[in-house]
């Protein structure tokens, strides 16, 4: 999907709602064609594909990890409409041309080829999978039902599976899973499952690209603002699996649409090329080891499954206590923020057991589950809303506050 001009943020647009942060270092900047890398494959530890999106040339374009360019696939057969992910299993790869912004697509297709047995410049020519969404009867449908965009698609056993991207208005957070066969042919798509981001807005919770781990027993679903994986599910029952959330592009706001793994813990993720403000952001290649984060998930399992905030007095005209209640005695870390509506952190602890750190603020009483604090804000802040978040392994919770000089 591309974006035209300035990223503009309305009230809560850049609210994280994720449980940890995606910790990830830059590999290398993409070759200079591949500006709007919509979809990311990973052969060995070196060698990538990749391709651009909407109105892009038919083809995939080779490249390694010091960003050299080497050599292009054209398709034969194909146009690129949508291009929005890709996948692969052993033998064939899968282009999927399912882009759906305007949600009146009467052509979603995905391309098949063979996996080439030497990565060069080629021309390959594709086999076509036609589809359409067996609960989509308008073209358009309204804007609280438009949720037939599509940017994510992985392969497993028979089957691809495809994520659907919400853009419904007001925002629903869900996203839903579909299958389809792997032979060409035209197919009404089966509606499997559905998941609930959690996500407080459109952006958060978007979902932009999918892969599956070298096993098949992990999935990551990519987006703008967040990183979802899915671990320890059996056969395609990916929801039923054990999630574990990480926020994404806090501070350098870009489209990431590809999503790679490289081990089980391990993913290369790519992004699009970005304007904000008149200056290029993105079209480069991530490197990210989830290993970290889903240790802490592990550790944090034995804290409580759900906790509340309060706030008083709300709104407040110099400190504000917040009461954090349920979190237990664990000693995985307790993470408190305090975020404005643009989703800047303008505080932030760390708090829970072995991490405790009572001159920073949070004093719980022993014996209990009661955690309260009292922050006074920096005389620089301004008047406004703000939203205290709290993540306690995989919970999460966020409470508005209202700050009035």
């Amino acid at each position: 999907m591309k974006f035209h001009g300035i990223i503009v943020f309305t009230l809560a647009l850049a609210i994280p709602v994720f449980g940890q942060t995606l910790p990830r270092r830059t590999v290398t900047s993409l070759p200079e064609h591949l500006d709007e890398s919509s979809g990311l494959l990973t052969f060995g530890r070196n060698l990538l594909l990749s391709h651009n999106d909407s109105g892009g040339d038919p083809e995939l374009y080779i490249f390694d990890t010091l960003g050299n360019d080497l050599g292009t696939i054209s398709i034969d057969g194909a146009t690129n409409v949508d291009w929005e992910d890709i996948a692969c299993d052993e033998r064939f790869i899968y282009i999927g041309d399912f882009g759906n912004n305007s949600h009146d697509r009467t052509d979603l297709r995905i391309y098949k080829i063979p996996i080439p047995a030497v990565f060069e410049e080629q021309t390959i020519t594709a086999e076509v999978i036609e589809f359409w969404y067996p609960d989509q009867t308008e073209f358009p449908p309204p804007d609280e039902r438009k949720v037939f965009d599509c940017e994510a698609m992985v392969a497993l056993g028979d089957s691809l599976y495809i994520f659907s991207k919400n853009w419904s208005e007001p925002f629903t957070r869900w996203t839903k899973c579909y299958s389809l066969p792997k032979t060409p042919g035209s197919f009404e798509a089966t509606l499997l499952d559905s998941f609930d981001t959690g996500a407080l807005t459109m952006y958060m919770g978007q979902i932009t690209a999918a892969d599956l781990s070298l096993s098949g027993n992990r999935l990551a679903l990519l987006g703008y603002g967040g990183l979802w994986v899915y671990s320890g599910f059996s056969g395609s029952d990916f929801f039923g699996g054990e999630l574990v959330s990480f926020s994404v592009n806090m501070w350098d706001v870009t489209q990431t649409e590809g999503v790679s793994f490289i081990s089980e813990n391990e993913i290369f993720y790519s992004d699009e090329l970005q304007y904000v403000m008149g200056f290029p952001r993105g079209q480069k290649l991530y490197y990210a080891d989830l290993g970290e984060g889903l240790a802490i998930a592990e550790g944090g399992r034995h804290l409580a499954e759900s906790f509340d905030i309060s706030a008083f007095p709300n709104p407040f005209n110099s400190a504000v206590r917040i009461s954090i209640d349920g979190l237990g005695a664990g000693l995985a870390p307790v993470r408190v923020g305090i975020f404005d509506v643009n989703g800047r952190m303008v505080y932030e602890m760390t708090v829970g057991g072995a991490c405790m750190r009572p001159a920073g603020g949070i004093h719980p009483a022993r014996g209990t589950t009661m955690h309260e604090y009292t922050w006074q804000p920096d005389e620089s802040l301004p008047s406004g809303v703000y939203f205290v978040k709290v993540n306690a392994g995989d919970a999460v919770s966020t409470k508005r506050i209202i700050f009035i000089k």
